[in-house]
């Protein structure tokens, strides 16, 4: 059949994307990370995957102000989306600093 429309595979939709994307799972924790997101955040999708948004091995790491935990929580509660247009993210580098870094933080259930 020619032109018929095969859905695409949301996990390689996100996988190209050249913006950042984060997934959580339903209790808030991490799921995923795109190339982009690896790259910009100076953590791999393995090492965040299946931590609690707030679990302290990766606040060690990655410190978001507001903090992501109440955020997805009342996202998950209100099955609406959320955009919170200003988020900071500290980063840790290896010299042991931090760099700082600010976006929008699109959230939908």
């Amino acid at each position: 059949m020619t032109g018929a429309f095969i859905p695409a595979d949301p996990g390689v939709v996100l996988a190209a994307l050249p913006a950042p994307v984060a997934t959580f799972d339903a209790q808030g924790r991490w799921s995923g990370l795109n190339e982009a997101a690896e790259h910009w955040l100076n953590l791999s999708a393995r090492s965040v995957a299946g931590h609690a948004a707030d679990d302290p091995a990766l606040l060690s790491r990655l410190r978001v102000s507001p903090a992501l935990a109440p955020l997805l929580a009342a996202t998950a509660a209100s099955e609406e989306p959320a955009l919170h247009p200003r988020i900071v993210f500290e980063i840790s580098d290896p010299a042991g600093g931090w760099g700082r870094r600010k976006a929008a933080l699109n959230l939908a259930p």
